[in-house]
């Protein structure tokens, strides 16, 4: 019994032992990538304190070159998001003019991280550093791993909507760590003239294709669910080829705001009446119709009597005619000639009978 045991066990040896060191390799590898991956971004950081240092940024040629950005009406219209908060409306600038802003003002460097992953939540961060002063900062986020369909609810993504889902919450907080590291009035000073080249456009847009303007807004509303019948409400009633420069330009920042993932279209827009409310609210419109139509009835007088409907032929004829009695008269006096002149024939002398 005891050399029958040994047998499998001096046999198996050999694999564990094979199998440790394939998995031993295999660690050593991993941590040889990540010490090689440390080295090489060391290097490029070392590399951009060094060009910073050797080239600093001449802010008023930046404030300038912004500003020019800011005057091309396709970009400015997706400089800033809008959204309603407590009553009152959030304006800000969005993750394109944070990029285009630190593209300008030069040596800054941003990104996202994943910090963690769990079963139910992701945990992400924000970066952005500024290699001429040695700033950096950090924005953070963590948000579950689920995403809302209408026809289904919350559900969990695949892999595409998974990635479609960090992208849009990696950019806000690439966003904010970029605007914690650039002036203040820098990015005030692109919203405003952000704003003034937006109304311009958006002016010239509604001049030469109102309704072609009306198509395309419609069709971009249209991809976050928000029907045309929901733009025409906001609108008051009115047709979206009937819009403002202004009101073209707030549905563009709000349009801006459901892309960057800072609002959803239910706090923009009244939702859509469901069937029960539609069937409810028809009930109550023929309701009051016939409310009104009774109360017109209940007020109006009686009708009068209808006319007795006299055939010509029974209908005597009318004695006030003058038309009539000229007639008559015509007649009498032709006939009365006709006699005469037969009882002058019969009296004259000569004639025989």
């Amino acid at each position: 019994m005891t050399a029958t045991n040994s047998t499998p066990e001096t046999t198996a040896a050999p694999a564990q032992v094979a199998e440790f060191s394939n998995s031993l390799a295999g660690s050593q590898q991993l941590q040889a990538g990540a010490f090689q991956q440390m080295a090489r971004a060391q290097q490029e950081v070392q590399a951009e304190f060094l060009m910073a240092r050797s080239f600093p940024r001449d802010e008023t040629r930046c404030f300038g070159q912004l500003k020019q950005s800011c005057g091309r009406p396709q970009f400015a219209g997706k400089t800033a998001y809008k959204f309603p908060r407590g009553g009152t409306e959030i304006r800000g600038p969005s993750v394109h003019l944070a990029r285009e802003a630190a593209r300008i003002w030069g040596h800054i460097s941003y990104g996202i991280s994943i910090v963690g992953t769990s079963a139910k939540e992701i945990h992400i961060q924000g970066w952005a550093r500024d290699s001429q002063t040695g700033t950096r900062v950090v924005s953070e986020a963590r948000f579950g791993k689920l995403i809302f369909r209408k026809d289904r609810g919350w559900i969990e993504p695949d892999e595409r909507d998974l990635r479609e889902l960090v992208n849009r919450h990696g950019a806000v907080a690439e966003r904010n760590a970029i605007l914690k590291l650039l002036p203040p009035d820098l990015i005030d000073m692109a919203l405003e003239e952000s704003a003034r080249t937006a109304k311009t456009g958006a002016a010239s847009e509604l001049k030469k294709n109102p309704r072609g303007v009306a198509a395309m807004v419609a069709d971009s509303f249209l991809r976050f669910g928000v029907q045309t019948s929901q733009l025409k409400q906001w609108l008051d009633g009115r047709e979206l080829h009937e819009m403002t420069d202004d009101e073209l330009v707030e549905l563009r920042e709000i349009m801006q705001s459901l892309r960057d993932g800072n609002s959803k279209p239910e706090e923009h827009f009244a939702p859509l009446p469901t069937a029960e409310q539609k069937n409810k609210e028809t009930a109550a419109e023929l309701r009051s119709r016939a409310d009104k139509l009774a109360e017109s009835l209940r007020g109006a007088p009686p009708p009068d009597k209808p006319a007795e409907v006299v055939s010509v032929k029974d209908a005597p004829p009318d004695k006030t005619d003058p038309v009539t009695d000229q007639l008559k008269a015509s007649i009498a006096a032709e006939k009365a000639k006709a006699a005469k002149g037969q009882t002058g024939q019969q009296d004259l002398p000569g004639t025989q009978k």
